[in-house]
This record gives C-alpha cells, structure tokens and sequence, in this order.
C-alpha cells in the first residue's frame, strides 16, 4: 500500500489545490490591522460625545469596517479553496477601493499642521497597500484551476463600481474653491495683525514679533491659536517678514502673506496685510505685494 503524501499547507478536498498557511494568516493580520485602524481612532474621538452617539455613527460606518471582519472570519479555514479564493478576490477589490478613497483624502483635504488625522490617514493607506500586496501574492500562489477568472470577476465589480462611483462624487463633495476658505484667511490676518499690535504692546522693548511662533502658545504669548501660528490653517500657508530691527533693537515693520496650500483649489485669491492693517489682495498665483489693491 503506497504511504499518503503529506503537505505542508492544507489541502483542498473538494479542488486539491494547497493554501499555504503563513500567506492567509498575514492576510487575516493586516485585515485586522485595517479594520483597527479605522475603528480605533474613530472610537477614542468620539468617545467623549457619549456612547449612544459613538454607536450610531460606528454603523453609519459599517460599509467600511465591516468588510475586514467579513474577511477575517472568511478566511479562518484553509480547507475550502474556491472559498478562500472568493474571500482573496473579495480582499482584492475593497483594499482598492479602501485605497484610492483614503489616497484621494490624504491628498486633497488640508490637515493644518495637524498630526494626528494625516497620521491616521496615512496608516489606513500603508496598510492597503500590505494588504494588496499579501493578498495578490497568495492569490496566484495557489493553483490555477477553471473558473477563477469567474471567481475573480465576480467578486470585485462591486468594489470597482464603487470606485468609479466615488471617483464622480468626492471631487463634488470637497468644494476646492468654497469662499469660506478665503473668508477664513481674511478673518486669519486680521487676527495676526491684532496680535502684533498686542505683542508690541506687551513687549516695548522688542516691538513687533518676528514669527508667527512667537504669537502662538509654545512662546507664550496665546496671541494667535496654535494651529495658525505653524502657518497653515484652512487650506491657506501664512508666512510673517520682519523689517530688520532699527537701531534700538526695535521691530517697527512687518508684512504677511496669506496664499492657497493649492492655488485654484483653496482659494484664487493671495491677501498681504502689514502694520497699517490694510488687508490686500492679489487673483494672481503669486506673493501679494503692498502695491496690490485694498481689499475693502
């Protein structure tokens, strides 16, 4: 009687193919990566909003989290080939999916300096781009048999429907050039400007501050907030110019830009303002200028 030959992977009994062991647990991890990744920050953010409230909205949401816990209990067993196959097409289509809506984010929204949501974003598309990667390789690693291409095709064109979907409807979504953006960097200059008359006040012996950091909390001062002393804030980079000190060490002058992180998508509009207070604009993408006309 000839001796049953043993397989390091499981087998398929229905199809014979093997699934190597290793290659599924790493598409299971990064599935659950993903899956904490977008669940956990939500959670910790919205805990202080109340339970009921965090529940809701973690439903609302269930289209994108709810898919990775589909995948990880799909792919728990290795002893159905064509199933796991299902699940690794499946894993194929909404990582992409996942992907370029989470890479269109990343680059279109305006973080402000902030770490945590761009920190985020980016955590949720490097471990799309793993769970691509890990789930492509396991899946022409097994045996190719009749009907995968079936397989394949039928269980990404819901996914890659949705991506044509949100590819016509996020760029409607985000309006680029929403006057509030400009309204918002008017209103930031202003501010500016009365922190520099404070600071003056404050600091006689100095003048004018030479930063927008020496406005903002790490100096201080608590003159401007923290987010628009980095110099961005709202889709707009601000940038402060200190005439050099006079002969008393005094800062008498000063001018600042406020111009789109994105021209024609933030904004079309550059604004200056200087220690006369007058706010000027320039539609050209270009550093305003005094020379340019008063806003008002």
């Amino acid at each position: 009687m000839l001796p049953t030959r043993m397989f390091t992977p499981l087998q398929s009994e229905a199809t014979g193919a093997q699934v190597s062991h290793w290659r599924l647990r790493a598409v299971r991890a990064l599935a659950l990566c993903s899956l904490l990744a977008l669940l956990v920050p939500c959670c910790l953010a919205l805990f202080e909003l109340g339970l009921r409230f965090t529940m809701v909205l973690l439903i609302l949401l269930c289209p994108l989290w709810l898919p990775y816990a589909w995948l990880i209990w799909a792919l728990r067993s290795n002893d159905n080939t064509r199933a796991v196959k299902k699940a690794l097409a499946v894993t194929v289509g909404f990582g992409a999916l996942i992907l370029i809506l989470f890479s269109y984010l990343l680059v279109e929204i305006p973080f402000d300096g902030n770490r945590e949501p761009f920190f985020f974003f980016s955590l949720v598309v490097l471990f799309q781009i793993a769970l691509l990667v890990c789930a492509i390789t396991t899946y022409y690693s097994m045996e190719r048999q009749p009907g995968d291409l079936q397989t394949l095709t039928a269980q990404v064109w819901i996914p890659f429907l949705g991506i044509t979907v949100a590819a016509m409807v996020f760029p409607h979504l985000i309006h680029h050039e929403d006057p509030r953006y400009e309204a918002s960097a008017v209103s930031s200059l202003a501010n500016i400007n009365a922190a520099q008359t404070e600071y003056a006040r404050i600091h006689p012996d100095k003048g004018f501050a030479s930063s927008l950091a020496e406005l903002g909390p790490k100096s201080g001062e608590e003159l401007i907030d923290p987010v628009l002393a980095t110099g961005r804030r709202n889709g707009y980079v601000y940038l402060l110019t200190a005439a050099p000190p006079d002969p008393s060490r005094h800062v008498t002058q000063y001018f600042v830009t406020a111009r789109p992180q994105k021209y024609g998508k933030f904004g079309i509009r550059c604004f200056f303002i200087d220690e006369s207070g007058v706010i000027r604009f320039t539609a050209e993408d270009r550093a305003p200028t005094a020379q340019d006309p008063a806003l008002f």
